[in-house]
């Protein structure tokens, strides 16, 4: 279920700062994810956009655009070497 995912971000990454919490939550939301165990994956891929993303500096809509196709490749990656192991 979905809802357990972002618990398990809220849970589990609770020391991240909040622009990457709320991106976690955004891609969870963007691909639907219901498997928690992408969350490291998922993890890995926003936190290169976010980690140092200047204070001062806004986040926008193209920069939320971005970081959730480069989310979606990440997974998708994830997801077909899964599928190679198990095959």
């Amino acid at each position: 279920m979905i809802q357990d995912v972002h618990n398990k971000i809220d849970w589990d990454y609770a020391g991240e700062d909040d622009l990457t919490n709320n991106m976690m939550h955004r891609a969870v939301d963007f691909l639907q994810i219901k498997d928690p165990t992408l969350l490291n994956v998922i993890y890995e891929s926003v936190y290169f956009f976010t980690e140092d993303w200047p204070e001062g500096e806004g986040w926008g809509s193209s920069d939320t655009s971005i970081m959730l196709r480069s989310v979606q490749q990440d997974v998708n990656r994830e997801l077909e070497f899964r599928a190679k192991e198990v095959a």
